[in-house]
């Protein structure tokens, strides 16, 4: 802790020069990262280094500290070392525990703009190690510390966004999308923050995030808790999880669908029937059909068919979802060919699509 102090007293002293040339030649660095460079590569033991550790958040944060300056400062922090600290379950005497993983996080952390820092090779071999964090996050280990796990969050999420194909194939090799479903389904602290990291790669890799041994698994295991919850809810939500189902349906590779193993697909039907039989508006009724869509689209038609809730006169009752949908879609289709409105083509596309489904369900029996 004296030697924290002294690194501290050393960079908030005054500076002869302002900035100067880097090794590139390219751009100014600041001599307050001038300063933190030489103390990091100065350092002559692991505890020294991990001292001057805490002036690297203020200095990223900072206006002077331009993307040269960073990649001068993680080279001066070394990737073996930072490394080494995210597996390390240790901590200095008197300190919290995972001191050394909780500081090795929130410094990464700051680096979560630079791809070249976010795909390097030492950071992408300790995803592993990132994601068990999240997966384990309500151990009593991290009761104490929930910044780790908020850090870790902002660096995976770095590496699936801002590491652009690399850190996505990283992501997706090192099973994250397992570890995404458990904590999704397990409903983990800050599952929501799985969930928009899930959203946002599988919007981008689709099938390709579906490729590991156990993804049909996973896969069941997700959308039976979404569907559950779509079913159960009666407030905003219902509609949110109409486009959170329908992207990581969409995602899952469709020759992989396997109908007959499907236990969740009851409870999907009774959450578009609460919301198709009800009187809503267009905004809130055209989120459930895109969905009818997208369960159309990689399954087969039959479950339109089905009833969710038998009721007494089976057979009076027998097909009214699906003469609802269809219904639904014939409106909506004369409404664009009235207005000439294909604007928004995606959507005339889609219920056009839904239509013909429809209607080709019902006329090939009657042909046969």
């Amino acid at each position: 802790m004296a030697t924290m102090a002294a690194s501290e007293s050393s960079f908030s002293s005054e500076t002869e020069g302002s900035s100067s040339k880097d090794a590139s030649g390219k751009s100014q660095v600041s001599e307050k990262v001038r300063k933190c460079i030489r103390a990091l590569e100065a350092a002559e033991t692991d505890t020294e280094k991990f001292a001057s550790l805490f002036l690297v958040p203020k200095l990223v944060k900072g206006t002077e500290c331009n993307k040269d300056a960073r990649l001068s400062l993680m080279k001066g922090i070394g990737y073996s070392f930072l490394a080494r600290m995210l597996r390390s379950k240790d901590s200095p005497d008197g300190c919290p525990r995972l001191m050394f993983q909780s500081v090795a996080l929130s410094v990464l952390s700051c680096f979560a703009q630079d791809e070249e820092i976010m795909t390097h090779p030492s950071v992408l071999f300790n995803l592993p190690m990132i994601l068990d964090i999240i997966t384990n996050s309500e151990d009593e280990q991290y009761e104490q510390n929930l910044l780790i796990i908020r850090d870790a969050y902002q660096c995976l999420g770095a590496v699936v966004s801002v590491g652009a194909d690399k850190g996505r194939a990283a992501f997706i090799n090192n099973r994250g999308i397992h570890s995404l479903c458990e904590v999704i389904s397990k409903q983990i602290f800050q599952y929501e923050d799985a969930t928009d990291l899930m959203l946002s790669l599988l919007s981008v890799r689709g099938h390709l995030c579906w490729s590991y041994h156990s993804a049909f698994d996973d896969f069941n295991s997700l959308m039976g808790k979404l569907c559950t919850d779509f079913a159960n809810s009666q407030d905003e939500t219902k509609f949110e999880l109409c486009d959170t189902i329908r992207t990581v349906l969409r995602s899952y590779p469709k020759s992989n669908f396997d109908g007959d193993d499907i236990v969740w697909m009851p409870m999907l039907q009774q959450g578009l029937h609460d919301i198709l039989f009800s009187r809503l508006g267009k905004n809130q009724r055209d989120p459930a059909m895109m969905l009818v869509a997208s369960v159309i689209e990689v399954s087969d038609f039959q479950w339109c068919l089905n009833n969710y809730e038998p009721s007494d006169d089976e057979e009076s009752d027998e097909g009214r979802f699906f003469f609802v949908i269809l219904n639904m879609a014939c409106i909506e289709v004369i409404m664009h060919l009235e207005e000439q409105n294909l604007d928004c083509h995606g959507q005339f596309r889609t219920f056009g699509g839904l239509l013909f489904h429809c209607g080709k369900r019902r006329v090939l029996p009657l042909q046969s």
